[in-house]
């Protein structure tokens, strides 16, 4: 059965709304890292995560107009919720935000093995795919610093 336009951009909203959630964790762990190598490179995956929800909700708007809002995501929210009471809690671990951070991202990727099952156009399937590979690349990069 094919998704209609409208299903596909409630899709694509969710997606973007956990690539917002991912950033914001992403921020917070750049903000609580000392060593500078870290800093960098969780800023690198934020603005990623922020690109692709930007790609994702343009997508979703030239898919089926302006739809309502994805419901809210308890995934993302969660994530970053952990995120952000380990790294109170820990006060600058970097053990504990290399592992939630490769938490976050093997969940982002499970979402998006759901997204490409659904019958995209090729334009949306290739962002997707596009984004999926960076994902895993992203997750492989964390998975040797931890």
């Amino acid at each position: 059965m094919s998704a209609t336009n409208e299903e596909m951009a409630r899709q694509l909203k969710r997606l973007a709304r956990y690539n917002k959630d991912a950033a914001g964790s992403f921020d917070t762990a750049a903000q609580k890292v000392d060593k500078t190598e870290y800093s960098t490179l969780f800023r690198k995956y934020e603005r990623e995560h922020s690109q692709f929800a930007n790609d994702l909700e343009t997508q979703a708007n030239t898919l089926a107009g302006r739809v309502e809002e994805a419901e809210e995501t308890s995934l993302g929210k969660i994530y970053q919720g952990w995120m952000k009471l380990k790294s109170a809690l820990s006060e600058d671990d970097l053990e504990s935000m290399l592992e939630e951070t490769q938490r976050m991202e093997g969940a982002l990727i499970d979402q998006y093995e759901d997204a490409m099952q659904t019958d995209w156009t090729p334009e949306i399937q290739q962002k997707i795919a596009d984004q999926f590979a960076t994902l895993k690349q992203a997750r492989t990069d964390l998975q040797k610093r931890h």
